[in-house]
């Protein structure tokens, strides 16, 4: 049994709902993130509203270095720098909360 104090909580909308949508970064290691993304739904719920998991994503500095072409030889030239690590979680993050509304 672990136990895990290097959390954050963000929360994200999207450019068609001004909801918000709870996300709980778990920082596993240094390679490795887990977040937990929580909705409270209220769509004909009297309070107390129900909170639901609505995702639970994985995010590894491979598929971050895969995502953005780091490591190796550089083949082309950017013109955009890659975000950090941290940045490229909150990314997945919006991307998410994006493909809720859809």
């Amino acid at each position: 049994m672990m136990n895990y104090d290097n959390i954050s909580t963000y929360y994200f909308d999207s450019s068609s709902n001004a909801r918000l949508v709870r996300y709980d970064v778990v920082k596993i290691n240094e390679d490795k993130i887990i977040v937990k993304a929580f909705d409270q739904q209220q769509k004909d719920i009297a309070p107390p509203n129900v909170v639901v998991e609505v995702g639970n994503l994985v995010i590894t500095k491979e598929q971050y270095s895969k995502d953005y072409g780091l490591g190796g030889r550089q083949t082309s030239i950017r013109d955009r720098m890659a975000p950090s690590f941290g940045g490229y979680v909150l990314e997945k993050c919006q991307e998410h909360r994006n493909l809720l509304d859809n």
